[in-house]
């Protein structure tokens, strides 16, 4: 990196604007050395922000190298800081260019400081140009492995605050930032504090990009495994009733709501706004529309396996979910979890006119079946259990 030299021309841009047709002829000419250098002289406000539009400019292609070469990012770092500043957007945004290129992203997410820069200028609300390109450098850096030192500073806070009152190209920055924070579980309970509500909204909104960012987020909450998480979302009527919304939604939208929703079914709260949000129902029509999907049939029966325990039994028969549990019962891949909790559930159910009504028209051989030596190495305290639900179900038939 070369150190910025400390008499340069005066002058040296008289073209702040390049056409791109000429920049890499500039880049070869020399021109990116003095527009440098100016960043670390006392020019005037005006020369200042002259010279980080025309390095912006100067990036595209080679030319990103070029201005990394020369020293700008510790510069660039300290216009992030500095509230209000001259060339402040231009600076932002000539660091997601930065970050974005392939020869220059490991300069830019090693530059100390180029974090908690980015996130302050986020903080501060500086402009909607500012707010989306500070939120597109930090999906950059979290691309580039910086995401745990994006949470540590703030980020997902900074992020969230754009998703509530930025502009929409800065909300779909935002998410997609919040999106790649969320492939690691250490950022999931900063996520579920703070952000939920507003990712929800995108995920319902349409802004198909930025929807798919917030669907992606919202699944990766929900499988990361972390407690707090899970229990933010399982509390959350918006989130479980988005989820339900998502089972009359295209195979791929169907199968990651499954996947989500057998995670959250384990909470009672969950449990409760599923029965009033019709979850019984849509699940159920997934069932049918999921026929060919036995990863997707094993997810929608454990859904249904444990909202029909009390108090919740009579609303699931009577939603017609008891045949999809008998046949469970029968699915080659369910399970050791899914044959006890559907086992379970049946014996809820037969207590029921309805439930018992359709266990007696096709379920008998299901439950005898359970009687049987089962291959599913249960442990014997399971296999007890799998006899007992299996004992009441046929005397209960």
């Amino acid at each position: 990196m070369r150190c910025p030299n400390p008499n340069p021309n005066p002058n040296p841009n008289p073209n702040p604007n390049p056409n791109p047709n000429q920049v890499p002829s500039l880049v070869d000419a020399g021109a990116v050395a003095p527009l440098a250098q100016q960043l670390y002289l006392p020019v005037s406000p005006a020369e200042l922000e002259a010279a980080v539009g025309a390095l912006l400019a100067l990036s595209a292609g080679a030319g990103g190298g070029a201005v990394v070469d020369e020293g700008v990012l510790p510069a660039l770092v300290k216009l992030l800081g500095a509230s209000g500043a001259p060339g402040q957007p231009e600076a932002v945004q000539l660091f997601r260019v930065l970050a974005s290129g392939a020869d220059t992203r490991k300069a830019v997410s090693m530059q100390p400081g180029v974090v908690a820069g980015c996130v302050g200028t986020l903080q501060r609300g500086y402009s909607s140009a500012a707010a989306e390109h500070a939120a597109g450098l930090l999906h950059a850096l979290a691309d580039a492995g910086k995401r745990a030192e994006i949470v540590q500073a703030g980020g997902v806070e900074a992020l969230t605050l754009v998703l509530r009152a930025g502009l929409a190209p800065a909300k779909r920055q935002a998410v997609h930032a919040l999106s790649s924070l969320a492939e690691e579980s250490g950022s999931h309970s900063a996520l579920a504090a703070g952000a939920l509500g507003a990712i929800v909204e995108l995920a319902g909104g349409t802004d198909d990009e930025a929807a798919s960012a917030a669907t992606r987020t919202l699944n990766r909450l929900a499988l990361g495994g972390n407690g707090a998480a899970l229990a933010a979302l399982a509390s959350s009527e918006a989130t479980v009733r988005w989820l339900v919304a998502q089972l009359g939604g295209s195979p791929p939208e169907q199968a990651a709501a499954l996947a989500s929703l057998r995670e959250l079914s384990a909470s009672p709260e969950a449990q409760q706004i599923l029965i009033s949000a019709g979850g019984v129902a849509a699940l159920v029509a997934a069932a049918r529309s999921t026929s060919g999907d036995a990863s997707s049939q094993a997810a929608v029966a454990l859904v249904l396996a444990r909202l029909a325990l009390p108090p919740h039994t009579e609303a699931v028969a009577a939603g017609g979910a008891t045949p999809v549990l008998i046949d469970a019962l029968r699915l080659p891949a369910g399970g050791a979890e899914l044959t006890l909790a559907a086992a379970a559930a049946l014996q809820q159910l037969v207590r029921t006119a309805k439930g018992r009504a359709e266990i007696l028209a096709g379920g008998i051989g299901a439950c005898v079946g359970l009687l049987q030596p089962s291959a599913l190495a249960l442990p014997p305290s399971d296999q007890a259990a799998l006899h007992l639900h299996a004992l009441t179900l046929t005397l209960g038939s």
